[in-house]
């Protein structure tokens, strides 16, 4: 079986083993907890993204009365985002202290246990 080429750049495509191992290289190997997992999902960016998704808009031919709709409603989602977040950061990054030092504190007494044992 001859070698595999990208069916648009003509590359080499690596090998099924290559591919695996360049998976488990790329992987952060520390988990993510729920709890960080829904604070990135709050604050992941979205303002850059939305400009984004407009400009594109923009540039392939989205005009008029529609594309006077469209930035009025990405910049007000933009503004609203930035003041959401704002005032939201300080009470949840608030929480998210406490569930971590209450897990810190439930590991460590685990871990007492498991010593007198």
């Amino acid at each position: 079986m001859g070698e595999q080429r990208h069916p648009v750049t003509g590359d080499r495509e690596p090998r099924e083993e290559q591919r695996k191992a360049i998976q488990i290289d790329d992987v952060n190997t520390q988990p993510v907890s729920g709890d960080q997992r829904l604070l990135t999902a709050w604050f992941a960016i979205r303002g850059i993204g939305s400009i984004y998704y407009l400009m594109f808009a923009l540039n392939h031919g989205l005009s008029g009365r529609l594309s006077d709709q469209a930035i009025n409603i990405t910049l007000s989602a933009v503004a609203a985002s930035i003041i959401l977040h704002g005032i939201s950061l300080t009470p949840l990054m608030s929480l998210y202290a406490r569930r971590q030092a209450g897990k810190s504190r439930r590991s460590r007494s685990e871990n007492r246990r498991h010593e007198i044992r």
